[in-house]
């Protein structure tokens, strides 16, 4: 079979939502790319990103041309597929295969949408964790984000303070107004969140341990894997756990001393 012709029985895979015969035409650590949102490697993320939360039924790909050079291949052609948020897919596109031993071996896509441009992670549902930074503040955490409200706009997605924990209890009573979580969207997908630390719980606040990365994870599977695998060899401070806001929720310094969180909001699978 030619690289064409495979590359044609790939199409009609995905026209047809048949894994089975999109991953028949792949080598195992395959490779998927679309600059500037995301990197796959191995069959099993190219699966998951196939089947794609944020579309309903399969898409319609035409192909208008293709071009075979050797170990290349590339294809040009447009896309449409249905959203669950009733929006509509409708975009060109320009697949290039590299192909090893009849199979392949990486794709890079390159997309343009017809109608107003957004970001490919609104448009697919990305399948790749979000990553946000994590503060810490001594005391006045409420302060700071008045302020990056000021500069930013928007609305707090969230405030909770201490007084409003189960452990609400046993932390004294000029910490109460103190802030446990609180949430400010500043851009495209990015969200910036923060603590207060609390002398009553024994934290202390030094630069450089003021801060975590948050990942937020699109399975309780895939929280445990990066939480095992980017803890080893470092500090776990909480194993991964249910928490009491609702999520599933790890913290560990890895071993360069770079602090993470790891929050699968299991609400998100109803």
């Amino acid at each position: 079979m030619s690289n064409k012709k495979v590359v044609e029985t790939y199409l009609e895979g995905f026209n047809a939502s048949d894994h089975a015969k999109i991953l028949s035409c792949l080598t195992d650590d395959v490779i998927w790319d679309m600059p500037g949102f995301f990197h796959l490697k191995g069959k099993e993320q190219f699966d998951r990103e196939i089947e794609n939360d944020a579309f309903v039924g399969s898409p319609t790909i035409t192909t208008i041309r293709f071009v075979e050079d050797g170990n290349i291949v590339v294809a040009e052609g447009t896309v449409k597929a249905k959203m669950k948020n009733g929006g509509l897919l409708d975009a060109l596109f320009c697949d290039v295969f590299h192909f090893d031993n009849g199979k392949i071996r990486q794709l890079t896509t390159y997309m343009m949408y017809k109608d107003q441009p957004q970001s490919i992670s609104n448009q697919r549902g990305n399948n790749m964790p979000t990553i946000n930074p994590y503060l810490n503040f001594a005391g006045n955490t409420e302060e700071a984000f008045n302020f990056y409200k000021s500069v930013f706009g928007g609305e707090f997605t969230a405030l909770q303070r201490f007084k409003d924990t189960p452990e609400a209890g046993k932390i004294p009573k000029h910490e109460q107004d103190k802030i446990m979580h609180i949430a400010l969207p500043i851009g495209n997908g990015n969200v910036l969140m923060a603590t207060d630390t609390l002398e009553s719980m024994g934290q202390k606040l030094t630069v450089g341990n003021n801060f975590y990365i948050t990942v937020q994870p699109e399975s309780k599977d895939e929280a445990d894997r990066l939480f095992n695998k980017l803890s080893s060899g470092g500090k776990v401070e909480m194993p991964m756990q249910d928490a009491f806001w609702g999520s599933y929720f790890g913290m560990f310094k890895d071993k360069f001393d770079i602090q993470w969180m790891i929050n699968y909001d299991t609400n998100q699978r109803k």
